[in-house]
Protein backbone atom coordinates (compact mmCIF):
# COMPACT_ATOMS: atom_id res chain seq x y z
CA UNK A 1 0.00 0.00 0.00
CA UNK A 2 2.68 2.39 1.12
CA UNK A 3 4.59 1.47 -2.42
CA UNK A 4 1.36 2.77 -4.98
CA UNK A 5 0.95 5.64 -2.19
CA UNK A 6 4.77 6.76 -3.08
CA UNK A 7 4.58 6.22 -6.19
CA UNK A 8 0.99 7.56 -7.23
CA UNK A 9 2.54 10.73 -5.41
CA UNK A 10 5.54 10.83 -7.73
CA UNK A 11 3.32 10.30 -10.70
CA UNK A 12 1.19 13.14 -10.17
CA UNK A 13 4.48 15.53 -9.31
CA UNK A 14 6.12 14.06 -12.88
CA UNK A 15 2.62 14.59 -14.43
CA UNK A 16 2.18 18.49 -12.60
CA UNK A 17 6.03 19.37 -13.99
CA UNK A 18 5.52 18.19 -17.36
CA UNK A 19 1.61 19.38 -18.57
CA UNK A 20 3.20 23.06 -17.32
CA UNK A 21 6.13 22.42 -19.97
CA UNK A 22 3.33 21.11 -22.32
CA UNK A 23 1.12 24.40 -21.43
CA UNK A 24 3.90 26.73 -21.92
CA UNK A 25 4.24 25.54 -25.71
CA UNK A 26 0.95 24.90 -26.16
CA UNK A 27 -1.24 28.07 -28.26
CA UNK A 28 -4.19 28.02 -26.22
CA UNK A 29 -4.76 29.29 -22.91
CA UNK A 30 -5.22 26.56 -20.12
CA UNK A 31 -5.71 26.43 -16.53
CA UNK A 32 -5.24 23.27 -14.54
CA UNK A 33 -6.92 21.61 -11.22
CA UNK A 34 -6.02 18.69 -9.59
CA UNK A 35 -9.38 17.60 -7.84
CA UNK A 36 -11.49 14.80 -6.94
CA UNK A 37 -14.79 14.56 -8.98
CA UNK A 38 -17.40 11.48 -8.43
CA UNK A 39 -14.87 10.00 -6.17
CA UNK A 40 -12.09 9.95 -8.74
CA UNK A 41 -8.79 11.50 -8.24
CA UNK A 42 -7.32 13.56 -11.42
CA UNK A 43 -6.80 16.71 -13.24
CA UNK A 44 -9.41 19.09 -14.52
CA UNK A 45 -8.26 21.28 -17.54
CA UNK A 46 -10.41 24.19 -18.35
CA UNK A 47 -9.76 25.91 -21.51
CA UNK A 48 -9.78 29.56 -20.50
CA UNK A 49 -11.37 31.33 -23.84
CA UNK A 50 -14.30 29.42 -23.78
CA UNK A 51 -14.58 28.24 -20.27
CA UNK A 52 -15.01 24.71 -21.39
CA UNK A 53 -13.74 22.13 -18.62
CA UNK A 54 -12.61 18.96 -18.96
CA UNK A 55 -11.64 16.21 -16.62
CA UNK A 56 -9.27 13.38 -16.66
CA UNK A 57 -9.35 10.71 -14.21
CA UNK A 58 -5.63 9.69 -13.41
CA UNK A 59 -4.59 6.62 -14.60
CA UNK A 60 -1.29 5.34 -12.94
CA UNK A 61 -0.76 2.48 -15.20
CA UNK A 62 0.57 4.72 -18.14
CA UNK A 63 2.75 6.71 -18.56
CA UNK A 64 2.65 10.53 -18.13
CA UNK A 65 3.25 11.47 -21.63
CA UNK A 66 0.75 8.81 -22.99
CA UNK A 67 -1.45 10.59 -20.33
CA UNK A 68 -0.52 14.16 -21.32
CA UNK A 69 -1.25 12.84 -24.77
CA UNK A 70 -4.77 11.69 -24.51
CA UNK A 71 -5.57 15.38 -23.05
CA UNK A 72 -3.57 17.20 -26.24
CA UNK A 73 -5.73 14.93 -28.49
CA UNK A 74 -9.25 16.41 -26.67
CA UNK A 75 -8.13 19.88 -26.70
CA UNK A 76 -6.49 19.35 -30.59
CA UNK A 77 -9.78 18.15 -31.65
CA UNK A 78 -11.55 21.25 -30.00
CA UNK A 79 -9.54 24.06 -29.81
CA UNK A 80 -6.55 24.49 -31.87
CA UNK A 81 -6.19 27.04 -34.16
CA UNK A 82 -5.89 25.95 -37.79
CA UNK A 83 -4.90 28.17 -40.60
CA UNK A 84 -4.64 27.73 -44.32
CA UNK A 85 -2.11 28.25 -46.66
CA UNK A 86 -2.93 29.26 -50.28
CA UNK A 87 -0.19 27.76 -52.51
CA UNK A 88 -0.27 29.97 -55.61
CA UNK A 89 1.44 30.51 -58.69
CA UNK A 90 2.47 32.65 -61.44
CA UNK A 91 0.62 32.36 -64.77
CA UNK A 92 0.91 34.09 -68.14
CA UNK A 93 -1.77 34.67 -69.94
CA UNK A 94 -1.86 33.35 -73.07
CA UNK A 95 -2.35 35.77 -76.49
CA UNK A 96 -6.45 34.41 -76.65
CA UNK A 97 -6.65 35.02 -72.56
CA UNK A 98 -5.49 38.78 -73.38
CA UNK A 99 -7.38 39.41 -76.43
CA UNK A 100 -10.82 38.17 -74.45
CA UNK A 101 -9.11 41.06 -71.75
CA UNK A 102 -8.53 43.64 -74.46
CA UNK A 103 -12.48 43.00 -75.31
CA UNK A 104 -14.18 43.71 -72.15
CA UNK A 105 -12.14 46.46 -70.81
CA UNK A 106 -11.51 49.82 -72.57
CA UNK A 107 -7.33 49.59 -72.02
CA UNK A 108 -4.99 49.62 -74.57
CA UNK A 109 -2.72 46.57 -75.56
CA UNK A 110 0.63 48.06 -73.89
CA UNK A 111 -2.06 48.58 -70.34
CA UNK A 112 -2.45 45.01 -69.79
CA UNK A 113 -1.39 42.86 -67.25
CA UNK A 114 0.66 40.07 -68.57
CA UNK A 115 0.87 37.67 -65.09
CA UNK A 116 -1.54 37.15 -62.57
CA UNK A 117 -1.25 34.93 -59.20
CA UNK A 118 -3.64 32.23 -59.35
CA UNK A 119 -4.16 29.49 -56.70
CA UNK A 120 -3.06 26.41 -57.60
CA UNK A 121 -4.40 24.47 -54.01
CA UNK A 122 -4.81 24.89 -50.71
CA UNK A 123 -3.00 22.87 -47.08
CA UNK A 124 -4.71 23.28 -43.65
CA UNK A 125 -2.34 23.25 -40.86
CA UNK A 126 -2.99 23.15 -37.24
CA UNK A 127 -0.74 25.13 -34.74
CA UNK A 128 0.83 22.09 -32.69
CA UNK A 129 3.27 24.51 -30.51
CA UNK A 130 4.87 27.62 -29.98
CA UNK A 131 8.23 28.44 -28.51
CA UNK A 132 7.03 32.03 -27.43
CA UNK A 133 10.02 33.88 -26.70
CA UNK A 134 11.88 32.84 -30.05
CA UNK A 135 8.28 33.44 -32.19
CA UNK A 136 8.60 30.08 -33.28
CA UNK A 137 5.20 27.99 -34.40
CA UNK A 138 5.73 24.63 -34.89
CA UNK A 139 2.25 23.76 -37.48
CA UNK A 140 1.32 20.07 -37.68
CA UNK A 141 -0.56 18.96 -42.09
CA UNK A 142 -4.12 18.70 -41.71
CA UNK A 143 -5.57 18.31 -45.24
CA UNK A 144 -3.37 19.12 -48.68
CA UNK A 145 -4.77 19.39 -52.22
CA UNK A 146 -1.33 18.15 -53.03
CA UNK A 147 -0.97 14.63 -53.50
CA UNK A 148 2.94 14.36 -52.55
CA UNK A 149 2.15 16.08 -49.33
CA UNK A 150 2.17 13.97 -46.39
CA UNK A 151 -0.57 14.41 -43.56
CA UNK A 152 1.01 14.49 -40.66
CA UNK A 153 3.76 16.32 -41.51
CA UNK A 154 5.44 19.09 -38.94
CA UNK A 155 6.83 22.26 -40.23
CA UNK A 156 9.28 24.74 -38.15
CA UNK A 157 7.92 28.40 -39.19
CA UNK A 158 9.90 31.58 -37.54
CA UNK A 159 7.08 34.64 -37.08
CA UNK A 160 8.26 38.18 -37.72
CA UNK A 161 6.41 39.76 -34.47
CA UNK A 162 4.67 38.65 -31.43
CA UNK A 163 3.22 35.03 -31.57
CA UNK A 164 1.21 36.11 -28.41
CA UNK A 165 -0.08 38.98 -29.69
CA UNK A 166 -0.85 36.56 -33.11
CA UNK A 167 -2.59 34.18 -30.97
CA UNK A 168 -4.27 36.66 -28.66
CA UNK A 169 -6.19 38.44 -31.66
CA UNK A 170 -6.75 35.01 -33.57
CA UNK A 171 -8.58 34.05 -30.34
CA UNK A 172 -10.18 37.26 -29.86
CA UNK A 173 -11.58 37.31 -33.66
CA UNK A 174 -9.99 40.41 -35.25
CA UNK A 175 -9.28 38.73 -37.83
CA UNK A 176 -12.41 38.85 -39.71
CA UNK A 177 -11.88 35.36 -41.05
CA UNK A 178 -9.71 32.24 -40.70
CA UNK A 179 -8.15 33.10 -44.25
CA UNK A 180 -7.49 36.55 -43.30
CA UNK A 181 -5.49 35.58 -40.08
CA UNK A 182 -4.05 32.73 -42.11
CA UNK A 183 -3.04 35.32 -45.08
CA UNK A 184 -1.52 37.99 -41.83
CA UNK A 185 0.34 34.40 -40.36
CA UNK A 186 2.04 33.70 -43.46
CA UNK A 187 3.07 36.74 -44.94
CA UNK A 188 4.51 37.48 -41.61
CA UNK A 189 6.84 33.93 -41.07
CA UNK A 190 9.44 32.30 -42.92
CA UNK A 191 9.34 28.51 -43.22
CA UNK A 192 12.42 27.17 -41.25
CA UNK A 193 12.40 23.37 -41.97
CA UNK A 194 10.43 20.33 -41.77
CA UNK A 195 10.92 18.14 -38.27
CA UNK A 196 11.80 14.70 -38.83
CA UNK A 197 9.58 12.02 -37.48
CA UNK A 198 10.78 10.50 -34.24
CA UNK A 199 10.93 7.12 -34.72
Amino acid sequence: MLITEINSKTWKDNFQQTFIGFAKKSPVLLSMLLTIQEGEEGVLITHVNSGKKYFFKFDYNISVKDFIANIKKTLVDMHYPRLLEEVLQKHEFTPEELAITLEKSDKKIEELVKYEMRVIGTRQFRLDKILSWKNIAILVLEKSSFEDDEIGSAYRYKFNGSLVLFLKNYRSRKFKSLEEASAYFFSNSLLIDQLKKKD
